[in-house]
């Protein structure tokens, strides 16, 4: 009896020491959360658009979680060591030390080394980038050591004999803390909205018009693709009109939707760089409309497409990913690298990613399609009925493709992890530079993930139709979906867009839907450019057309039969100045003509589109009869464009941008 009482007492003695050893771990786990937010939000990520303020407490609060759950893990670690080794833990053991000892150089090795290799070092893998890992990792260990032998134990000394002068540093310490922290709670005011002449609801439509970034319309089942990819897409052609033969007057995101938002080319409004900005001479639509007494606002998750780079002209509510907290901290980058590799991690990140933190802490995170719909919705619901003008920039067809499960097997289900998510990267200018390859496999699996986004975005959408239904507005809403370009997937020695001029990242989806406009299943063979979207959408709302524009509305191509036949030539740009190269092509019927120059070299390409769609055969632009019209064509857009042309504009890119830029492959 008096051996099992021991027994019983010494197993409550060895929990209750392990219990507080977990809650040591914990307690220490909290405070090196709380240094190592403070640590990167103050250190690594303010920058010049002052949001990195909103950070600071989710990070504290975040990597305190982390921390601590990682100290536990230490602890029940340490425990099990200890019982495999018949050494059990002590009432009074030093574990604070074994705690701070790991947390401490953990922390400044992930955080800090982290942000020293993505803003000063090549790529992870590169030599110089392990050199400096392995250094680094070498000095924290080291530092662990140091904490462990003379830091925590000289660090517990100093506070149980306090200075006058500790308290006033650790005063002083909670002070700015707390200052910095309260920042958080007042720092910025709410956008004000110029005041307008209010429109009634009733006596005008609104308008959604919806971008789904990188989509081709030969993957939309509604153009004929063999996969099922776009059940919501076919169903609003189903009830609106299809255009067939609509492009896109750039083939990357910063150049064509200003050229969608104002109706001129790209050497017109001269955003055509990474640091261009919309300048404030440029009359975008959500200016004219909201002029006409509509509430104007922009969704988007293309981080061009965002009040850095001036597009919020007219815009009164403007959701975009500025704001952003757990991608910007260095878990976020770590699992975003990580995701690919296992579904669970994959679950984890998106679960983060799409975290809605309350008010004031910045709750504009989530910009995949769901947080994009939501934020459309909220938005609609505080209108009180007044016309709205909606611009949603979906990115789910975008490099990296990750479309969440199932979708990322909906296609290519024998395919093993990891999946393609881009393909090999390339800086050339087509047709002078061609990337690497892949195998057939692996380009199947590619196209694969592709899809997949599509399927999900387009399921979105359907999800978005439906709650616009229940609060009674698709009826009065007049819904353009479109594409600010295609992609490329090797037709021309080439992956992803915004490097050529060929018709697979220039042919765009265009869909209509406002019964009273357009019937019901139009099919709409004749041209049409993104040019003629903001005509187009002012004709719908009764709005007269407002300063110079390029293009002309569609309505006639549906109402008119005869302007179905008019020629519509297109024209389009590619300027890459930074890098020494350009293009420029105008199709014109069946025939199309490319101009490309890079260096000191240049090519003159001529296609035959009706015996030669897919622009692999080029002819001899001086002996057809086509090539020197088309030139001079050619030259009469350049030289309109040119005398249209407003002064460029030139934003400084702050390093929070130019991270979610690289991660989406626009900078390497």
């Amino acid at each position: 009896m008096r051996g099992r009482t021991s027994r019983v007492t010494k197993g409550l003695s060895g929990f209750r020491t392990f219990s507080a050893a977990l809650l040591q771990g914990v307690l220490c786990g909290i405070a090196v959360g709380w240094l190592t937010g403070f640590l990167e939000v103050v250190v690594f990520l303010p920058n010049p658009t002052g949001t990195a303020h909103h950070f600071l407490l989710p990070a504290m609060l975040f990597y305190s979680v982390v921390w601590s759950v990682v100290a536990l893990a230490f602890g029940v670690t340490l425990w099990l060591a200890c019982r495999l080794f018949n050494r059990p833990l002590r009432p009074g053991e030093p574990l604070t030390r074994w705690y701070l000892a790991v947390l401490i150089p953990l922390g400044l090795f992930v955080i800090a080394g982290g942000h020293i290799n993505m803003r000063y070092l090549p790529s992870f893998t590169d030599g110089r980038s392990l050199l400096f890992d392995a250094v680094f990792l070498a000095a924290n260990v080291l530092l662990g050591l140091w904490l462990y032998r003379h830091g925590v134990g000289w660090g517990w000394r100093f506070i149980r004999r306090p200075s006058r002068r500790l308290w006033w540093a650790l005063s002083a310490g909670g002070v700015a803390i707390g200052l910095v922290a309260g920042s958080v709670l007042l720092w910025g005011r709410p956008h004000v909205a110029p005041t307008v002449r209010p429109a009634r609801a009733d006596a005008v439509p609104n308008v959604l018009l919806i971008a789904i970034d990188a989509l081709r319309p030969d993957h939309v089942s509604a153009y004929g693709y063999e996969r099922r990819t776009t059940p919501s897409l076919d169903q609003l052609a189903r009830e609106g009109a299809r255009f067939t033969e609509a492009y896109a007057n750039s083939s990357w995101t910063k150049t064509s939707v200003p050229t969608m938002l104002a109706s001129i080319y790209p050497s017109a409004h001269n955003v055509h760089h990474m640091a261009s900005g919309v300048p404030e001479s440029l009359l975008l639509l959500p200016e004219v409309l909201q002029l006409h007494g509509y509430a104007t606002g922009i969704f988007s998750a293309n981080s061009f497409v965002s009040p850095l780079f001036g597009f919020d002209q007219g815009v009164e509510e403007f959701y975009h990913e500025d704001v952003s907290f757990f991608k910007n901290l260095m878990l976020g980058h770590i699992l975003a690298s990580l995701r690919q590799y296992s579904p669970a991690i994959t679950w984890v990140y998106r679960g983060l990613i799409n975290l809605d933190l309350p008010a004031p802490f910045g709750n504009r995170r989530n910009i995949a399609a769901p947080g994009l719909n939501k934020a459309l919705l909220d938005w609609v619901r505080t209108l009180e009925g007044r016309p709205f003008f909606a611009y949603m920039h979906y990115m789910e067809p975008h490099t990296p493709y990750a479309p969440p499960a199932p979708f990322d097997t909906l296609f290519d289900p024998a395919y093993r992890r990891p999946y393609e998510t881009d393909g090999p990267i390339s800086e050339g200018f087509e047709p002078f530079e061609r990337s690497d390859a892949l195998t057939p496999q692996r380009r199947q699996n590619l196209i694969a993930q592709y899809d997949g986004e599509i399927a999900y975005v387009d399921q979105m959408i359907g999800e978005l139709f439906r709650r616009l239904k229940e609060l009674g507005l698709y009826e009065r809403t007049v819904v353009i979906i479109t594409a600010d370009h295609a992609e490329t997937f090797y037709e021309h020695g080439g992956w992803g867009h915004g490097k050529s001029l060929f018709n697979e990242v220039l042919r765009v989806p265009l869909l209509i839907r406002y019964p009273t406009v357009f019937p019901a299943g139009t099919v709409v063979e004749a041209v049409a450019r993104h040019v003629d979207l903001m005509p187009t959408i002012l004709e719908l709302c009764s709005i007269a057309p407002a300063g110079f524009m390029e293009g002309t509305g569609l309505v006639s191509l549906v109402q008119d039969p005869e302007a179905a036949g008019d020629a519509r030539p297109v024209y389009s740009e590619l300027l890459r100045p930074a890098r020494g190269s350009y293009g420029r092509a105008v199709q014109d019927g069946d025939f199309k003509l490319i101009e490309v120059h890079t260096h000191d070299e240049e090519r003159w390409l001529l296609f035959d589109l009706a015996q030669d769609p897919g622009e692999q055969h080029p002819l001899d632009v001086e002996a057809h009869p086509m090539g020197p019209p088309l030139k001079e064509l050619l030259a009469s857009f350049q030289e309109r464009a040119a005398r249209m042309a407003v002064a460029p504009k030139t934003v400084k890119i702050d390093r929070e941008t130019r991270d979610r830029l690289r991660a989406v492959g626009y900078l390497h």
